[in-house]
């Protein structure tokens, strides 16, 4: 049975402080990193501290991830700063209540803001968002805007799982609507319309994926060592976004294929090259010692000897050609 006690040490805050969060709704995850931001700041009578990922996660028990989401969401709401630092982050808490960017009647809404940015309708994250049908259509529930509810995975994992009743889904979401309608008349409905789910991707986005699919495909037939397909592609998609990546791309397996280590048939996996490939942008090919790169070089003895290096390839190789 746990027994605390005051003397074993404890948090200093003022009164003023833990009325004004008792006011503000925060997420689960984001109130359990604030207080740990508390505990290792105030709980040391100190304003900041250094506190790293593993930390946080030994306190919270959460995934790194999902204190880095909780992280971004204090910063948004003004409740917490930052300094970046080398080794960790100083994170400190905003005492300045008024600063703090709370949401009205329980809806993380910031109605200074010219547009509404979507959000989880039971918790308020606003990350990956994705569209759950109340009335399931294996039951007869129709496909329609006013038969779904915007959740985050967490939340649409509970759903599924029978933590809430589709009662108390239908009343969430018509009491969340009514206050966006009140406190944003502008906006109306136009939140629904602004999540990219399965159901509204559009043609655009998908011919972008395609496009970006092909254009993988056709550097990966000039490679030489195709092996690490999957890691290949995932390095290709996180760094070839634009027309100029993909000329950057093109110019570096060129310059990658007439280098000497390929002419020795020292290739790089395909997975590895793809990870590192901007370094051959600028490439350019070290001068032979021996040739000094005009492809021959003569021996000791005087005879004319063809060089290994990749001048010297191409010597051998056009002499191929003419036999």
């Amino acid at each position: 049975m746990a027994s605390p006690q005051k003397e074993h040490g404890y948090t200093m805050i003022a009164n003023e402080l833990m009325e004004a969060l008792a006011k503000t709704r925060i997420a689960g995850e984001a109130r359990q990193t604030l207080d740990t931001i508390i505990r290792k700041t105030y709980g040391f009578n100190k304003k900041e501290d250094a506190i790293s990922l593993s930390q946080f996660s030994a306190i919270t028990k959460l995934r790194k991830p999902t204190v880095v989401r909780a992280l971004r969401k204090l910063l948004s709401m003004n409740i917490i700063t930052k300094k970046d630092n080398d080794i960790a982050n100083i994170y400190s808490f905003n005492k300045d209540f008024d600063s703090w960017e709370p949401l009205s009647k329980k809806i993380m809404i910031n109605t200074r803001k010219s547009s509404l940015k979507p959000f989880c309708y039971i918790c308020g994250f606003d990350e990956a968002l994705e569209k759950h049908h109340i009335s399931r259509m294996s039951k007869g529930g129709k496909d329609l805007n006013s038969n779904k509810i915007v959740l985050c995975p967490n939340c649409h994992t509970l759903v599924h799982k029978g933590k809430y009743s589709e009662k108390f889904l239908i009343d969430k979401k018509d009491n969340t609507e009514n206050v966006i309608k009140k406190d944003n008349p502008s906006l109306k409905n136009e939140l629904s319309k602004k999540i990219h789910t399965k159901d509204t991707l559009t043609k655009d986005t998908i011919q972008k994926k395609e496009i970006c699919a092909s254009s993988f495909e056709e550097i990966w037939k000039k490679y030489p060592n195709r092996v690490g397909k999957k890691e290949a592609e995932r390095h290709f998609k996180a760094s070839v976004k634009t027309p100029k990546d993909r000329e950057d791309i093109s110019q570096a397996l060129k310059h990658y294929l007439e280098s000497e280590r390929v002419a020795k048939g020292i290739l790089q996996n395909g997975s590895t090259w793809f990870n590192n490939w901007r370094d051959w942008i600028e490439y350019t090919e070290p001068i032979c010692s021996k040739c000094k790169g005009k492809g021959r070089y003569s021996s000791l003895t005087g005879y004319r000897i063809t060089c290994d290096c990749p001048a010297g390839m191409k010597l051998k190789e056009s002499f191929n050609d003419k036999v």
